[in-house]
Formats: structure tokens, sequence, C-alpha cells
């Protein structure tokens, strides 16, 4: 999870509120082979993972070019 999470929380940390950083905490939870499905449009991300920070990740690993 270092890969997408690590990166982005490294990179926006400090300008996240306390609701994002609560919902960024339980993406943490999420199996990293679940995330990476979402992040990558594998797999539909569940209604309820699919929140405004979620796509704030979605788009800054687009951004970034990254290659998962």
């Amino acid at each position: 999870m270092d890969l997408l999470l690590g990166q982005f929380a490294d990179a926006c940390l400090e300008g996240l509120s306390d609701e994002e950083l609560d919902t960024l905490e339980n993406l943490m939870e999420v199996p990293d082979r679940d995330v990476l499905a979402w992040v990558t449009g594998e797999k539909t991300t569940p209604t309820h993972y699919d929140s405004a920070l979620f796509q704030k990740i979605v788009s800054f690993h687009a951004q970034r070019n990254t290659h998962l």
C-alpha cells in the first residue's frame, strides 16, 4: 500500500481534514489488492469507499502517471 496510499499521504497528508484522515485510515484497512483494483479501474469501487478522498487519490496517481 506504500505505492498507493503512502505516496499520496506523503504529498497530501498535511492538507487533509479530520474527516479525510478518517477516510484514509479506513482505506488503509482494506486489503492491498482490492484498493489497487479500484484505483486501476480493474474493479468497481464499492460505494462506501468511493469517497471524494478516494477520487483525490485516483487523480493524484493519474496526474503523476504512476504505473501501478
